[in-house]
C-alpha cells in the first residue's frame, strides 16, 4: 500500500531544463522515486496556447532520471456522446503507442465537468462506454491500454463505484463528496509547502503503488553475454531496466547462437523474460 507523490503538469520538460531540475530538486517528493502527469495530445486551440502534448525526447529524458509517467487525455468535446468516445480513444491509443508507453498501464481520460444532472451523467457515460469499446477491442487496442477517468471527484466515484470498477481513477477540484477507491488525488498545493513550484504545477500522491505509472524502454539491437549460462540480457539505453532470454544452443549444445556464450548451456529453450533493475 506504498504511496507514491508526483506532479502533473501542462509544460513539456525537455523543452524547459531549468524549470525539469526544480521538479528534480523540489522538496515535495523528498527525494524518492516519483511521477509526472503527462498529456498525450493538445487540444486543439488551448485557452494558454501551449504545446503540451508530450514528445519521445521528453520520455526519454524521463526514463534517464527514472521519473515515471502518468498518461492524461483531455480531448476534443463537441458533447459528450459515444461517438465521441470512440474518436477520442483511437486518439488516445495512438498518441501513447507512439510513445511506446508499454502495454497493460492506464489512460487518464479528462472529463471536464461534474454530474450535476440526469442528463450529464447520461452523456458522460455514453461518452465512456464508447471509450471503452475502444480499449475492449483488440484489434485497435492491441497494447491492452486501460480505462483512467480524471476529474472532479463527484465524477471520478461515480466512474469507480457504480460504472467501471477496475477503472484508475484521479480526482482534482472541486472534489465533492469523498470516497476511499481514487488511485491518485490531485491537489494544487499541498499544506507547508516549502519549494518553488506553487502555481506551476499540481501536486498528487497515489492511494497505492499501483496508479498506473510508467518508464520509457529502448534496447539494444544484440543481446549480451555476461557469463551466465542460463541467459543472456539487455539494459535500457535509457535506465537500470535489464530484459532476459535463455540462450539458443548450437547444434553441439555448447554455443548460444544469440549471444556467444560458449561453455555448458542449462536450459536449451528459448523464453523471454523481464526482470527489475539491478
Amino acid at each position: 500500500m506504498s504511496r507514491v507523490k508526483g506532479y502533473d503538469t501542462c509544460q513539456r520538460l525537455s523543452d524547459n531544463i531549468n524549470f525539469f531540475n526544480a521538479i528534480l530538486n523540489d522538496p515535495w517528493h523528498d527525494g524518492k522515486p516519483f511521477f509526472i502527469g503527462r498529456y498525450l495530445t493538445n487540444v486543439g486551440e488551448d485557452d494558454r496556447n501551449m504545446d503540451k502534448k508530450m514528445t519521445l525526447d521528453e520520455v526519454r529524458l524521463l526514463a534517464k532520471n527514472n521519473i515515471k509517467i502518468v498518461s492524461i487525455f483531455q480531448g476534443e468535446i463537441d458533447g459528450y456522446s459515444t461517438d465521441r468516445g470512440v474518436i477520442n480513444a483511437r486518439t488516445a491509443v495512438e498518441a501513447a503507442a507512439a510513445l511506446s508507453q508499454p502495454a497493460d498501464t492506464p489512460i487518464y481520460f479528462a472529463i471536464e465537468r461534474g454530474i450535476e444532472s440526469e442528463i450529464e451523467e447520461r452523456n458522460i457515460r455514453s461518452y465512456l462506454q464508447g471509450v471503452v469499446s475502444v480499449l475492449a477491442d483488440t484489434s485497435e487496442n492491441p497494447n491492452r491500454y486501460k480505462l483512467g477517468v480524471y476529474g472532479p471527484q463527484n465524477r471520478c466515484k461515480k466512474v469507480k463505484e457504480e460504472w467501471y470498477t477496475d477503472a484508475y481513477t484521479m480526482f482534482g477540484h472541486p472534489h465533492g463528496e469523498s470516497y476511499s477507491g481514487w488511485t491518485i488525488e490531485q491537489d494544487y498545493c499541498p499544506s507547508g509547502y516549502s519549494g518553488n513550484l506553487k502555481d506551476l504545477v499540481d501536486f498528487n500522491i497515489s492511494r497505492t503503488s499501483d496508479y498506473g505509472g510508467w518508464l520509457y524502454h529502448q534496447y539494444p539491437a544484440s543481446w549480451s553475454n555476461y557469463g551466465s549460462g542460463i541467459k543472456h540480457r539487455k539494459k535500457c539505453l535509457y535506465c537500470d531496466k535489464y530484459i532476459y532470454e535463455y540462450h539458443t544452443p548450437d547444434s553441439t549444445g555448447t554455443r548460444c547462437t544469440k549471444c556467444g556464450y560458449t561453455g555448458a548451456i542449462a536450459i536449451p529453450t528459448v523464453e523471454k523474460g523481464d526482470e527489475d533493475r539491478e
